[in-house]
């Protein structure tokens, strides 16, 4: 009765049976994902953390490159000129102005 209602509501009714031997499976397949995970997490990150001062690296050439050209091309600076890249201290930037 409870299945005819279902399915004339469009419900798909699938027969269950219980298997205990598949609680056991199934923790021991999760379990083996788990370290698999953790072994491709660690490799992971051992590459990115190789990779990102390079990736860094490039970036910063790239703007480098884009300030010359800029200051070149579209300012009229010589092709000899210094950009210098300053860093202030926290709550030092009013003594700059």
């Amino acid at each position: 009765a409870f299945s005819k209602i279902l399915r004339e509501k469009r419900y798909i009714v699938r027969d269950f049976e219980w298997d205990p031997s598949s609680k056991g499976k199934a923790a021991m397949a999760l379990e083996q994902l788990n370290v698999e995970v953790d072994n491709m997490r660690s490799g992971l990150t051992r590459w990115c953390k190789t990779h990102y001062g390079e990736a860094f690296v490039a970036w910063m050439h790239i703007k480098v490159i884009r300030v010359f050209v800029e200051s070149v091309l579209r300012y009229g600076l010589p092709v000899d000129f210094t950009a210098v890249l300053y860093k202030v201290a926290p709550g030092k930037e009013t003594q700059l102005t």
